[in-house]
């Protein structure tokens, strides 16, 4: 599954996770996505919006350590966008995320 990047035109959104979230990858171990943390779009895939960490790295582990962005979609993270490798893992089932536009 390809990402289409944003448009150099089309403003990035922002959004703030409200409340922790834990996520299980169908294929690697649980993260925490934290309170608080903010989120930039960068692009879209069919499987929803992709966002990545505004400060710092988001990282998924399977086999490998991968970076990662959060694939959103309906108020719910369908899964994670591996950069780098230019994946989709989806979440099954996908979880809920409360998010806020803009910064905290």
């Amino acid at each position: 599954m390809v990402m289409t990047p944003l448009a150099a035109s089309e403003p990035a959104r922002v959004v703030t996770v409200s409340q922790a979230v834990q996520v299980n990858p169908v294929l690697g171990y649980r993260r925490t996505i934290a309170a608080g943390s903010q989120w930039r779009s960068i692009g879209r895939t069919p499987a929803g919006e992709v966002f990545r960490p505004v400060v710092g790295v988001f990282t998924v582990e399977g086999a490998h350590v991968h970076e990662a962005g959060l694939v959103i979609a309906d108020g719910r993270i369908t899964g994670f966008y591996m950069l780098v490798e230019q994946a989709f893992v989806p979440l099954d089932p996908p979880v809920s995320v409360h998010l806020t536009e803009g910064g905290k």
